[in-house]
């Protein structure tokens, strides 16, 4: 049998970990949906207002879960590497922490 090469067993580790990575963000965003929806379907019962809550609850637990997979996205494309900032994009004299000195 020939030995593989570094170099298909490293893009087949890429592949994999893309692959986890992509399951991950389906897990997210079901799991989230359904936790929202089923606080609302709790409220719902507790409350005895029919669909209002559970309808709500699903409208803003798919919004979470978007936005957690857009977080997700944004830390596979930097490489799950914070971005340094941008020196061109200059913040003038005055920053987060007030002026500089």
């Amino acid at each position: 049998m020939r030995a593989r090469d570094d170099g298909s067993a490293a893009g087949r580790r890429e592949a994999f970990r893309g692959l986890d990575q992509s399951s991950v963000m389906g897990v997210e965003l079901v799991s989230a949906t359904i936790v929202w929806a089923g606080a609302g379907w709790l409220v719902d019962g507790w409350l005895g207002t029919s669909p209002w809550f559970f309808a709500v609850g699903a409208i803003v637990g798919n919004a979470a879960g978007i936005y957690l997979v857009w977080l997700r996205g944004g830390r596979l494309e930097s490489g799950g590497r914070r971005q340094p900032p941008d020196p061109s994009a200059g913040e003038g004299e005055w920053s987060a922490r007030g002026p500089d000195r």
